[in-house]
């Protein structure tokens, strides 16, 4: 079977994603030739977020891809499920698991949120520390991103923290895509 366009796209952003989680753990265990100081730190934990939320966002399209939903670039899962005469299973399953504090697809939508909603820094760790307007600004983001009830997820501590969570997740991203491609060659 060859890939769609949003399999190759979702594969490389994970990929990517990946290689940037071993980036970022050579810069902590100062392995790294670059040095790896804060700032640096910090660009490489944000931009490894953004990566793995296009991934995100790729899985998404395939999903709609192969449920044959008309249009041909989503944002949500809302966005697909609107689209739709009636629930599928997996669309319903990954809403679910959006609203569970610490699962895979929660962790990559409120970690995408720390990346992109202003937050000031713990000065002493590299952490980042949400004050709670923007807590609330965050979960209405996600429940507008068809995340509902989010952001019972703690703010990452440190870099190590930050690196650990994204690789959970990716890891996660990574097992559901190749669950739900084999399910989708079995039809």
């Amino acid at each position: 079977m060859t890939p769609t366009l949003w399999q190759r796209y979702t594969n490389e952003k994970s990929y990517f994603c990946r290689l940037q989680i071993d980036m970022l753990s050579g810069f902590l265990s100062g392995d790294a030739k670059a040095g790896g100081g804060e700032p640096q730190l910090q660009a490489l934990a944000h931009s490894t977020t953004l990566l793995l939320f296009e991934a995100w966002r790729g899985l998404i399209n395939e999903i709609a891809a192969g449920l044959k939903v008309p249009k041909r670039h989503y944002e949500t899962l809302e966005q697909i499920r609107r689209e739709l005469s009636h629930d599928f299973s997996e669309i319903t399953f990954l809403l679910e698991l959006a609203s569970c504090p610490g699962s895979w697809v929660n962790e990559v939508v409120f970690l995408h949120g720390q990346v992109t909603s202003p937050a000031s820094r713990k000065p002493s760790d590299g952490g980042l520390e949400v004050d709670s307007e923007l807590q609330s600004s965050l979960i209405a983001t996600s429940a507008s991103m068809g995340v509902a009830g989010t952001n019972s997820v703690d703010t990452p501590q440190n870099f190590n923290d930050w690196r650990d969570r994204l690789q959970t997740a990716l890891a996660e991203l990574n097992r559901h895509k190749q669950q739900l491609r084999e399910n989708n060659q079995e039809y």
